[in-house]
């Protein structure tokens, strides 16, 4: 079970920049580059069909559920790439 959290701030979109192991480099709609710890992510989907890391690809679209560090960084709870279900369609 993921917990949704309570701040927007935990909430973030745009396009893989890159993907190094379990780290994601995002650029998001902010135009800020948001590094994403995915090593601790629950689920993985894409569309609504199951996936895994390996599935992302770099250029698609993402969405990332999770908290934010206090360095900027974001540790992920939550990858879908594309819309994830329950966000009211934001993409």
């Amino acid at each position: 079970i993921v917990a949704r959290p309570d701040s927007r701030d935990a909430l973030a979109g745009g396009v893989i920049a890159s993907i190094n192991g379990k780290t994601l480099v995002v650029f998001t709609r902010k135009g800020e580059q948001l590094k994403v710890d995915a090593s601790q992510s629950v689920v993985f989907e894409r569309g609504s069909a199951d996936a895994t890391l390996a599935d992302l690809r770099v250029g698609g679209p993402v969405t990332v559920l999770g908290i934010r560090n206090s360095d900027g960084t974001m540790t992920a709870q939550l990858i879908g790439q594309g819309n994830l279900p329950g966000l009211g369609g934001r993409r």
